[in-house]
């Protein structure tokens, strides 16, 4: 029977396409403690366990518990984390694998614990880790096939964390790099019309002071947006379209 104070037998919270970060994580908590045997907190991080990049925890106890390891620098979640394997143990107060732990540990309320490694193929992604109030709460081997499923399972929800932040990099960057397509149109335009020429040319003229000024061409093109009359940059623009007519030949813009 597991110990101590049980979790009511509600469902973890609905995944769907809003889900955020933290509630993907939170999602792969609220599964251990529905899931794992004995287990009377939980904490899962993404990455190394000693710097994580993000972190979820159902309680203070379990934050508590993950402070303490990251003080010791030795722990079941290191270890789950460098092996690739899952790491329980009967007493985190008495185990002779951590003895710093073991002493900052002593008289503090989690007792038993059990990490599992998060994995992408051969790629650890992060550690779930479960704890008990009571020397062996954790009943890890009564049930291995189950703890698989959960190790599984999190690791499906710890992906889905992962694929969700890199689609929201590379929507961040098509918006930006839209923005800038959309400035350098516009001062293409400008210039065809303040220097009298092509806009096939005006686009060679401003990657020509871009390259010459070492200036990022989207932010060339917002400083040409900006000043429309083309006070501040008609002599570069001028001189940069008639450097690059002579280079290809083209007929010399008037003056």
């Amino acid at each position: 029977m597991p110990h101590g104070p049980q979790h009511p037998p509600h469902d973890p919270a609905p995944l769907d396409g809003e889900t955020s970060e933290q509630q993907l994580l939170t999602a792969v908590v609220e599964l251990a403690l529905h899931a794992v045997p004995g287990a009377r907190w939980a904490s899962t991080g993404v990455g190394d366990p000693a710097q994580p990049a993000a972190s979820a925890a159902d309680s203070a106890q379990a934050q508590a518990a993950d402070g303490l390891q990251w003080r010791a620098d030795e722990g079941p979640a290191a270890d789950a984390h460098r092996t690739a394997t899952p790491v329980v143990t009967a007493d985190l107060t008495a185990d002779p694998r951590w003895p710093r732990l073991a002493e900052l540990a002593a008289g503090g309320e989690v007792r038993g614990a059990l990490a599992l490694p998060l994995r992408s193929g051969e790629r650890v992604l992060g550690v779930l880790t479960v704890y008990s109030d009571v020397p062996g709460g954790i009943e890890a081997e009564s049930d291995p096939a189950r703890l698989d499923l959960v190790g599984e399972a999190a690791s499906v929800l710890l992906g889905a964390r992962q694929q969700m932040a890199e689609l929201r990099s590379l929507a961040e960057n098509l918006q930006v790099a839209m923005r800038s397509r959309a400035a350098i149109e516009q001062a293409k335009g400008v210039v065809a019309a303040h220097l009298g020429c092509s806009t096939e040319h005006a686009f060679e003229a401003l990657s020509a002071v871009s390259q010459d000024r070492n200036v990022k061409l989207r932010e060339l093109a917002a400083l040409v947006a900006s000043d429309p009359a083309g006070h501040e940059l008609d002599g570069l623009l001028r001189a940069a379209l008639a450097k690059v007519a002579a280079r290809r030949g083209w007929p010399q813009p008037s003056s």
